[in-house]
This record gives C-alpha cells, sequence and structure tokens, in this order.
C-alpha cells in the first residue's frame, strides 16, 4: 500500500512538474509570437515609407528629365550656351544622384519584401500548428 501511494505521489510531482514546464514553454512561444508581431509590423510600416520615398525619387527623376531635354535643347539653340552647359551639368549630375538614391531604395525594399514573406510562411506554419493543438 505505501508503495503504490509512493508511486502515486511521484507520478503526481512528475505531471506537476511536467505541467509547469509547458506553461512556461507556451509563455515563452506567446512572447516570441509578440515579439514577431512587432517586427512585422515595423516592416510594414519601413516598407510603406521606403515606398513612397521611391515614388517621390521617381516623380522628381521624371521631372527632371523633362527639364534637363529642355536645357539639352536650350544649350544647342541660345545665344548662352555655356551657361545652359553648366546648368545642364549640374542637374544631369543630380538626375545621376537621384537614380542611385532610387535603385538603392528599390534593393531595400526587394530585401524587406523578401523576409516579409518568410515572416508570413512562419506565421501561416504557427497558425496551422495552433488549430491542430486545439
Amino acid at each position: 500500500m505505501k508503495k503504490i501511494i509512493f508511486v502515486i505521489l511521484i507520478l503526481g510531482n512528475f505531471f506537476a512538474y511536467a505541467y509547469e514546464k509547458l506553461e512556461k514553454i507556451e509563455n515563452k512561444i506567446e512572447r516570441l509570437d509578440r515579439y514577431e508581431d512587432n517586427n512585422f509590423r515595423k516592416a510594414l510600416t519601413k516598407k510603406e515609407q521606403i515606398e513612397n520615398s521611391v515614388s517621390k525619387l521617381k516623380k522628381n527623376y521624371n521631372d527632371r528629365v523633362a527639364k534637363t531635354e529642355e536645357l539639352k535643347e536650350d544649350s544647342q539653340i541660345n545665344w548662352y550656351k555655356k551657361e545652359y552647359k553648366k546648368i545642364y551639368k549640374k542637374y544631369n549630375g543630380i538626375q545621376k544622384e537621384t537614380l542611385a538614391a532610387i535603385t538603392e531604395k528599390e534593393k531595400e525594399l526587394s530585401g524587406i519584401n523578401k523576409g516579409l514573406s518568410i515572416i508570413n510562411k512562419n506565421a501561416e506554419k504557427n497558425i496551422d500548428k495552433k488549430a491542430v493543438k486545439q
């Protein structure tokens, strides 16, 4: 009888310990999920900011293309060839810098998109696991 009670107590302690560990693991998973969601939201806001920046840069670039073409024509026609050529060179340099900024931002945006797609895949797996668990 004493042996049975002893075994029951040991099993009870074992299951209580396992339950505590399970709760701790579940809490850690919940914290990680919140952390992951927070990072996901930050990545989305950064993506939106970069997309806005790229669109502004592209608009600026396109406006400058038209202005550069006008200056190019004016530099060939007008009496002030030298001045127009200086302005044309300046605008052309600014255009190149703007184009470089656009490509840099687009590269950064593609990296964020890749990260978001990975996070989405992981989130879908976690949702499937939670559904199976319940």
